[in-house]
């Protein structure tokens, strides 16, 4: 799988996230509230408003009743759990955009080094297979500049 497709799935997960928190809100500001007026008060089309009910239901933070659905009373606790980890994931997100800062330029020394026909030795040393040559950082004597 791509990086580009994961990274999506990540955007997509958030997204989702973001639907069923606004959906809580919604519901409790109109509880006990069906699925046709939801997604009139929404704009979301009926279809995901009810895969939406149905995770809530699924999560224990919803419940049905006569008149549509309620809140249980663990939607609080639900909340403040998925904020925690948005702020976890917000962490983890700045962590790795820190350690990629300045990719482009790692990137190109990297390349550089492989194109001059470096070897990898592991734990941070490269052998360049010909040690004069300047783009692997020597100079005509073979000696790191």
């Amino acid at each position: 799988m791509s990086a580009d497709k994961r990274a999506s799935q990540v955007s997509r997960q958030i997204d989702q996230l973001s639907r069923m928190l606004g959906m809580i809100l919604t519901i409790k500001e109109n509880q006990p509230v069906g699925i046709i007026r939801l997604s009139e008060i929404t704009g979301m089309p009926t279809h995901k408003v009810r895969y939406i009910l149905h995770l809530l239901q699924e999560d224990g933070v919803i419940e049905p009743s006569s008149n549509g659905c309620v809140l249980t009373g663990s939607y609080g606790s639900y909340i403040s759990d998925c904020l925690r980890q948005l702020r976890n994931a917000e962490e983890s997100i700045e962590k790795i955009e820190k350690m990629f800062s300045g990719w482009d330029q790692r990137e190109s020394y990297f390349i550089r080094l492989v194109r001059c026909g470096a070897v990898w030795l592991g734990r941070g040393v490269w052998r360049a297979l010909h040690p004069k040559s300047s783009i692997c950082g020597g100079d005509s004597r073979g000696r790191p500049r």
